[in-house]
């Protein structure tokens, strides 16, 4: 993160309050206390046993009958765990390390991940009763590397778990990073201790620690919404919902909400990092997630992430990522259902986490959207950037560019497409920070007046202000107002774009309201070539983002709706989309 002492001065971002609110570094908890099997379970009278400080299984003289798995009885999510191993026997030896795993009922075998353990099989990543196969290994000359570091017969396994990217350290060496691509998969289990069926040796496990990183939210709603922290609306529309058992396992609940919006508690976020919301819904017309800000008063802030959760006639999983405000220092997760028909039926929704992630898993999660999507083979000006040598300057010599997204909701998506974490991937150094600073339905017309421009950009201390949505009213001299008060108070570069995502029939009704119907049609007509020549004239960027969109439309063969939440706003797909756009202007030519 990198700040000025006027940002800082602004935004109090490491006063005593905020620091208060955030989640203490997390420390190594042991596993094992050498002794007993405290917080195991398995087969501790016939298969499992302690030995000189080590879990121990196996016999030279006798093969395992089956695979048997010692197992804790706590569950783990994103964590770091860390062990040491030791295998005696032939040259069939097998064993493993299971986490992110469940016991299969009624069976001795476990389904789950497995960092496996043997003379073919050091520092692989296993799927153990699910897929059967190694999801990924270590080459040849790693893993040598690997074992030339053994001590006494002695192996570290380190175990990294962070959302959908696993990483496997044997001995110091990374023999696998893997990112799940199956977001259906569990991202919590027990942690397992295996002896292969048919091994004739002894496996032996000793100082086993783990650093959990728990997930700032963590829902299952076994107990009344209200009694885990959430909160029912009371207006515009009184909630209704309540918590259910579901059908087919005793033992998982989830909520059903009928009406109104439920919100989660607060939780602690940080200036540009990003946070992972992941949870499982169903419902036949599908509902909508938001997130949103709370400032250091409580206040909550204009700029908000909302997304889509797609219909869905049995349990799909829902992901939604998002960076912190720099103003903020809370943020809420909120559920409803589909607010687009008043008669929607509930919306379902279980396994709720909201976890910290980094910028690569921001990129992973857009890039996943936008791989639902057709490509987007949109080919940028190669003219583009005469007025903006700075900025690129700064991506190329990877230091900090500050952006600044000044506008309407339409500006609000734009921004939570998360298209720096795009541009990080041409420009890796370069520091990229993007600030939403946006109202509803605003556009240049109520930032000129009364000296909006200083809070609404020149306090963020912007490198580039991008002027971008719908809601300017086809008024090219208010975008001009702003521009020039801009420069006035600050040297950064700027870019305007056009407004996209909302077809014209959404907002031309409006604006014919106010305008004879031929000198409004004709003024939205020339609209984009008027802003065009309004930039040339000031020296700004120019991107007409509505035709790229609906050149995109036309060549995309996929309705309105497969990119749009409502009539007016982007879902996840359509953000990806505009991220995408926004990633080719700015990449390398």
């Amino acid at each position: 993160m990198h700040l000025s002492l006027t940002m800082v001065a602004r935004s109090a971002w490491f006063s005593v309050a905020t620091l208060a609110l955030l989640p203490s570094a997390p420390a190594a908890e042991s596993l094992f206390d050498g002794k007993t099997f405290a917080g195991w379970n398995g087969d501790t009278a016939t298969v499992w046993r302690i030995e000189d400080g080590a879990i121990v299984a196996g016999d030279p003289r006798n093969p395992a009958l089956q695979n048997e798995f010692l197992a804790t009885n706590r569950r783990f999510g994103d964590f770091e765990l860390r062990l040491e191993y030791r295998l005696d026997c032939g040259a069939d030896c097998n064993a493993g390390v299971q986490f992110r795993t469940a016991r299969v009922p009624g069976h001795h075998e476990v389904i789950g991940y497995q960092a496996d353990i043997g003379t073919a099989f050091d520092g692989c990543l296993y799927d153990e009763s699910r897929r059967n196969t190694i999801l990924a290994k270590p080459t040849p000359e790693t893993l040598a590397e690997a074992r030339a570091k053994a001590k006494d017969g002695w192996n570290e396994y380190v175990v990294r778990c962070e959302g959908p990217r696993i990483r496997l350290t044997v001995n110091g060496v990374e023999t696998v990073d893997y990112t799940e691509p199956d977001a259906s998969i569990p991202r919590e289990g027990v942690v397992a201790l295996q002896i292969h069926g048919k091994m004739r040796g002894t496996v032996r496990y000793r100082n086993i620690t783990i650093t959990e990183r728990p997930p700032l939210i963590r829902t299952d709603f076994r107990l009344a919404p209200s009694a885990e922290g959430w909160e029912g609306s009371k207006e515009p529309e009184v909630f209704a919902g309540d918590t259910v058992r579901l059908a087919g396992d005793s033992d998982e609940h989830g909520v059903r909400i009928a009406k109104g919006t439920l919100s989660s508690p607060r939780f602690p976020v940080e200036p540009f990092h990003y946070y992972r919301l992941e949870l499982l819904a169903k419902g036949p017309n599908g509902g909508h997630v938001a997130a949103s800000f709370v400032d250091g008063d409580g206040k909550e802030l204009v700029a908000d992430v909302y997304d889509q959760i797609d219909a869905a006639p049995s349990w799909q999983p829902s992901t939604l990522c998002f960076r912190g405000h720099p103003d903020a220092r809370q943020a809420r997760i909120h559920l409803r259902r589909n607010y687009n028909d008043p008669a929607a039926p509930p919306l379902e929704v279980k396994n709720v986490r909201i976890r910290k992630i980094d910028a690569a898993g921001a990129a992973e999660w857009a890039a996943d959207l936008a791989g639902r999507c057709p490509v987007v083979r949109f080919e940028p000006a190669a003219d583009r950037w005469r007025y903006l040598p700075r900025t690129m300057a700064k991506f190329a010599a990877g230091e900090r560019v500050r952006i600044v997204m000044l506008g309407d909701s339409i500006c609000n998506d734009t921004s939570n497409s998360l298209y720096e974490t795009l541009l990080a991937r041409h420009y890796p150094r370069a520091a990229i920070e993007v600030v939403t600073s946006v109202r509803g339905g605003t556009g240049c017309w109520y930032y000129k007046e009364a000296d909006r421009v200083q809070p609404f950009v020149v306090a963020y201390r912007p490198d580039l202000v991008i002027i971008a949505g719908i809601s300017h009213g086809f008024d090219v001299e208010s975008i001009r107002s702003v521009i020039r008060q801009i420069r006035a108070q600050s040297d950064c570069e700027i870019l305007v774009t056009t407004g996209a995502i909302a077809p014209r029939s959404v907002f031309e009704p409006e604006f014919v309201k106010h305008k004879p119907a031929a000198i409004a049609l004709d003024v939205m007509e020339r609209f984009p070539d008027m802003m065009a020549t309004m930039c040339r004239e000031e020296k700004v960027e120019f991107f007409d983002t509505r035709q790229a969109w609906n050149d995109y439309m036309l060549a995309s063969y996929q309705p309105y709706e497969h990119f749009a939440r409502d009539r007016i706003h982007a879902n996840g797909r359509g953000k990806a989309v505009l991220g995408r756009m926004m990633g080719r202007y700015f990449s390398p030519k």
